[in-house]
C-alpha cells in the first residue's frame, strides 16, 4: 500500500511540474484570407496565421482550432491536425481552413453594407505536444487577437491577449 502511495505521489508531482511550467503565451496574427472550395450553402476560407513564440524553448504543436468573429458575430470556425514547430524566440506561419455557412456570410454582408470598417476577433487554441516548454499531456494554449480592418488601409491589430 505504501508503495502505491509513493508511486501515485510521484505521478502527481511530475504532472504538476509539467503543468506548472512558467511561459509566455504565443501571439497569433491573421496575415491572409483566401477563398477555398465551397458549395452553395457553405463557404470555406483559408486563414493564414503568423504565430510568434516569445519563449526561450521551441513549442511543438499538434494542431489548432480557431473561431473568427466579425463585428461581434461568428463568421467562421476551423480545425486542423497539422503539426508544426514554433522555434524558440521565433515565429512560423501556418494555415487553417475555416468554414462558414451561407446564412452566417449573408448576415455579415448585410451588417457590413455601408460600413467603412469592421472589428474582428480571432480566438482559439494551439494544441501542444506533451513534452517541451509547456509540459503535460493534451495541453493547449489559448489565444485571442483582435483588430479593426479598414478597406484600403493597413489592418489595425491590437496586441493579442492571452487567455490562460
Amino acid at each position: 500500500m505504501r508503495h502505491r502511495s509513493t508511486v501515485l505521489l510521484g505521478i502527481v508531482f511530475t504532472a504538476c511540474l509539467g503543468g506548472c511550467t512558467q511561459y509566455q503565451t504565443v501571439d497569433v496574427f491573421v496575415v491572409g484570407l483566401q477563398s477555398a472550395e465551397g458549395s452553395p450553402l457553405e463557404q470555406r476560407i483559408r486563414v493564414d496565421l503568423r504565430i510568434q513564440n516569445p519563449n526561450d524553448a521551441p513549442i511543438s504543436a499538434r494542431g489548432m482550432q480557431i473561431r473568427l468573429d466579425v463585428n461581434g458575430a461568428r463568421l467562421a470556425r476551423g480545425v486542423s491536425d497539422a503539426a508544426f514547430t514554433i522555434p524558440r524566440l521565433g515565429e512560423t506561419t501556418t494555415s487553417i481552413v475555416a468554414t462558414t455557412s451561407l446564412f452566417d456570410l449573408a448576415k455579415q454582408m448585410i451588417a457590413l453594407s455601408g460600413t467603412q470598417s469592421f472589428q474582428y476577433v480571432l480566438e482559439g487554441d494551439v494544441f501542444v505536444d506533451g513534452g517541451g516548454i509547456l509540459g503535460g499531456l493534451g495541453r493547449s494554449v489559448k489565444f485571442r487577437s483582435e483588430g479593426e480592418f479598414k478597406p484600403g488601409a493597413a489592418v489595425n491589430q491590437k496586441r493579442p491577449a492571452a487567455l490562460n
